[in-house]
């Protein structure tokens, strides 16, 4: 059984007949018919039924068919990725960046992106971390793109600005200290409980560790504790009374610079370069 043998097949079916299948192919009807012949006695049982004036898919032939088709169809892809890669491309790119970046704008760019580019293949994660710079620098573990808060003056990283992240305290509408707002002190938040990711962030306060933003988030709208919020994750929950802001001389609303970074001593491929400036873009528009 031969790759040409199972494309014969495909066509033939797909096609209606040799006649048309020959065209597509551009090959003889004969060539055709002896191809499928020599694939039936090497199988050892009947693809077609041939009592009919047309070509008739046997049962067995009717799954033989199905299966022969998902390998021309990966047979094709696979030929397409060889030319993709012949052309230059990179067989994936990695992108990481920190989880208090607007992924409501980032994850579109990214599909946008795999439209425009869908042999490109994307290793993206949004993580929880002290110092993604070193992502570009770890071996097994490797970015080629980050988003990072941390501002490094490596001379080894090329770091762009990209946009600013707000942070803001808040508490829910059912929260006890809710009553005081506007008038709330440092010593008022001692008795309750902050929720955090990190565990530096405010340890003057008791508080309970969540691994993502969106738990925290849930955590603070139940009520189970105050916490810092993007202000961009919590728009409508501010806007609908559900999430209310506050400040004390400790606790106030907090701007994070976030930088988008990448090695210039690395050669990247040109895919990772259109990415880059995608994304360059998006930070100057948002």
């Amino acid at each position: 059984m031969t790759l040409d043998q199972l494309i014969t097949l495909v066509s033939v079916v797909e096609e209606g007949g040799f006649q048309n299948a020959s065209k597509i192919l551009f090959r003889s009807r004969s060539a055709l018919s002896v191809s499928l012949k020599n694939l039936e006695q090497e199988m050892g049982f009947s693809i077609f039924t041939r009592e009919h004036y047309r070509l008739t898919l046997t049962d067995y032939g009717k799954r033989f068919y199905q299966e022969a088709r998902k390998l021309v169809k990966n047979a094709d892809e696979l030929a397409s990725l060889g030319q993709y890669f012949a052309q230059g491309n990179e067989p994936e790119i990695r992108i990481t960046v920190n989880a208090i970046c607007p992924l409501e704008s980032i994850v579109p760019l990214l599909h946008e992106f795999e439209l425009e580019y869908p042999m490109a293949k994307i290793i993206f994660r949004a993580v929880n971390g002290p110092n993604l710079i070193e992502n570009l620098f770890k071996e097994g573990d490797e970015a080629d793109i980050v988003l990072t808060d941390i501002h490094s003056s490596d001379p080894h990283v090329e770091r762009i600005y990209w946009q600013t992240i707000q942070f803001v305290p808040v508490m829910a509408a059912s929260f006890p200290l809710a009553k005081k707002i506007g008038q709330i002190q440092k010593t008022d938040l001692l008795p309750y409980r902050q929720i955090i990711i990190h565990t530096k962030e405010h340890e003057y306060f008791d508080y309970w560790v969540v691994n993502n933003f969106s738990l925290k988030k849930q955590f603070v709208l139940n009520g189970i504790g105050w916490g810092m919020l993007p202000k961009f994750q919590i728009k409508e929950e501010l806007e609908a009374g559900l999430l209310l802001p506050f400040s004390t001389p400790l606790v106030k609303t907090l701007s994070l610079p976030i930088w988008l970074a990448r090695r210039p001593d690395r050669t990247i491929g040109p895919l990772t370069q259109i990415l880059w400036k995608k994304m360059q873009q998006l930070g100057n528009t948002a």
